[in-house]
């Protein structure tokens, strides 16, 4: 077979204005349904799921401990650390006043993404040595990933793995900041009545979160960071994982998480040259926060600078004037010049909670933590499986057949090629060739093939070319991502967690619609399925447990479960994770809706790495059929079967 042009769409795919289209249209919808409303405990309540945090987890011995201390002109700082969750360490360095009388308020001072350098980056050393001469307690700590906590399994990807059971990387953050605030009021030298937090970028989501689900934080600020979901996604660029609370645009915007921290006082501090946090966004936010705040306007700010993303001297001296009027009750928020400072190396000695020393043992990381979220499921009627796997992935329970639009045929050898394409969705197209042979017996034998390599992978595939040979008709489709739609993965995976619509979800919706409009058109007697690469097998393992009418489902090089997600810290495609279904299912769950029509080949671990026949069958169970070992032949014996 000679296709040389397997092209459809004929001005080719624009991923910025379709993909990314879609999702950010859904986006401003969803947040023009938010405006005018008012936040509530249930909204509140919301919030803390899709973070993780609801129910709270237990409250667990903080077994803090001071490691070092030293004195700078006016300020001492002591080097603490504490375990947040049983063995989750959290290195911190706290800020205290070298003269003090009776109480101080405190600034608990999240940290933005500065990897290397963590809680020591200049910007923070400043703010908190500013702070601390001006007669507040300053307490800052490494985030996960960052500083000293920089380590094998804290990596910020491993994010991913953790919305798989129903968490967010943005949880364990706020969960270490609520247990900086109990750390805080141990200690004798700090008011807990008079607590406030601020921080930039990672750092000023971390306050935004913190200060609407924690009564604690008395007053607020927020820099670099502040958007509304839908001009968030209008900036088009790729963003930390920690960004993308699972389905939070589906009940909130910003704007209602900025008014559950009412009635304290909450400035937005950004900058005019922020690309990745659009001005007009934050502005809309602003508008829609005050109408929450109502007679307590003045209580919520918003401070525009002519910079980019950063936490410049001039923010900072604005974040001081917001502290001084509200915990202090002095002046009325104008910016406080902030005192001559140099900043030391973030690896100096004084400033380090392990004095160079590794992370005590044993310890948890995210990865270990996302592994030990991992619930025992209890076993589900097939029908409460379909119900479940359609509600995770987005879905709707009836899939409508699109139009096919006749894009031409292509001549090739004794192969017939229609070119196609039909929209599963308001502008996205999936473009397909129907390849067959005139006068072939098995003409009403249709083989569907979807590829991570896209369609074209059908011209060197040999059980598709055994197949055709065979005289089975061949539809190769390019879903959504793939092929002539290939687009920025991370992109559209990460927004479509944040809007509650998984990427994964959206293939298979593709798959789905795709297939009933074929029905339709070709009255095939049997449908089967080729399902290849690493994302593409496990869209055809879920078309296969939701759509009955399905003949046979080859899942050729895909994952086989996705328990090792959680397991085996990999870097593995953003498209394939659901928020939450780890809590319900795994792949090897399926049985029951897919026995006797899915068959899997080659399956591989998280790093892509082919498993043996006893490791496959160890996640999968006795009830898949499996082909482990050299899988090529077998697969072509399945496709002319």
């Amino acid at each position: 077979m000679i296709v040389e042009d397997w092209r459809v769409l004929p001005r080719g795919f624009d991923w910025g204005t379709t993909t990314l289209e879609e999702t950010i249209r859904l986006g401003h919808a969803l947040s023009r349904a938010r405006q005018g409303g008012r936040p509530s405990t249930a909204l509140r309540t919301q919030l803390m799921a899709a973070l993780g945090l609801w129910p709270l987890p237990k409250r667990s011995p903080l077994r803090a401990r001071v490691t070092g201390r030293s004195r700078r002109e006016g300020y001492r700082i002591e080097n603490v650390i504490f375990e947040s969750r049983p063995r989750f360490y959290v290195t911190a360095n706290l800020y205290l006043p070298e003269k003090q009388r009776g109480r101080a308020p405190a600034v608990l001072v999240p940290v933005g993404h500065w990897m290397e350098e963590g809680k020591n980056a200049a910007q923070v050393q400043a703010c908190c040595a500013a702070l601390t001469r001006m007669g507040y307690a300053a307490f800052t700590y490494d985030p996960i990933g960052q500083g000293e906590r920089m380590m094998p399994g804290n990596e910020h990807i491993n994010g991913l793995s953790s919305i798989l059971t129903g968490r967010a990387i943005a949880g364990y953050m706020v969960w270490d900041s609520i247990r900086a605030l109990d750390y805080l009021q141990t200690r004798r030298e700090v008011d807990s009545s008079r607590i406030g937090a601020a921080g930039c970028s990672g750092g000023g989501l971390n306050t935004l979160y913190l200060a609407a689900v924690e009564p604690r934080i008395k007053a607020a600020v927020s820099v670099c960071f502040v958007c509304s979901y839908a001009w968030f996604l209008e900036c088009r660029q790729e963003h930390c994982i920690c960004n993308h609370i699972p389905g939070i645009a589906q009940f909130a915007d910003e704007w209602d998480v900025v008014g559950l921290a009412r009635p304290s006082p909450f400035l937005i501090i950004n900058g005019l040259q922020d690309s990745i946090f659009p001005i007009t966004g934050t502005r809309e936010t602003l508008r829609e926060a005050r109408r929450i705040y109502r007679a307590r306007g003045d209580r919520v700010r918003l401070l525009e600078f002519d910079e980019g993303h950063d936490w410049s001297q001039p923010m900072r001296e604005a974040t001081y004037g917001w502290f001084e009027m509200w915990l202090r009750k002095k002046g009325d928020g104008s910016a406080v010049p902030e005192p001559p400072f140099q900043a030391e190396p973030p690896k100096a000695r004084d400033l380090l909670a392990l004095k160079g020393k590794k992370m005590p043992r044993p310890h948890e990381t995210l990865a270990s933590l996302n592994v030990r979220a991992v619930p025992k499921r209890k076993r589900k009627s097939a029908g409460d499986l379909r119900n479940t796997l359609i509600q995770l992935l987005g879905i709707p329970e009836k899939v409508e057949p699109p139009r096919l639009h006749d894009r031409g045929e292509l001549a090739a050898d004794d192969i017939r090629a229609w070119r196609g394409t039909y929209y599963s969705e308001l502008g996205i197209p999936v473009p397909f060739i129907l390849l067959e042979r005139p006068g072939a017996g098995r003409g009403d034998d249709l083989l569907v093939f979807i590829s991570d390599a896209g369609k074209e992978a059908a011209r060197k595939d040999k059980a598709v070319q055994a197949a055709l040979k065979a005289g089975r008709p061949v539809l190769a489709l390019d879903l959504r991502g793939f092929g002539e739609t290939a687009h920025k993965e991370y992109l559209t995976a990460s927004n479509g967690i944040l809007l509650g619509r998984p990427l994964l979800g959206r293939r298979v919706l593709d798959l789905l619609a795709g297939l009933q409009s074929v029905r339709l058109a070709l009255r095939p007697k049997r449908v089967s399925i080729l399902a290849a690469g690493y994302n593409c097998s496990i869209v055809g393992w879920f078309a296969c447990a939701i759509d009955k009418a399905i003949g046979e489902v080859a899942c050729v090089g895909g994952l086989a479960s996705y328990a090792d997600a959680a397991r085996i810290p990999a870097d593995m495609p953003p498209g394939i994770f659901v928020p939450g279904l780890l809590n319900h299912l795994d792949l090897r769950d399926l049985a029951p809706l897919v026995r006797g029509r899915l068959m899997v080949f080659g399956p591989v671990d998280p790093s892509g790495k082919r498993l043996t026949s006893s490791a496959a069958r160890a996640r999968l169970g006795r009830e898949i059929p499996i082909v482990a070992a050299a899988p090529e032949k077998p697969l072509v014996k399945w496709a002319t079967r």
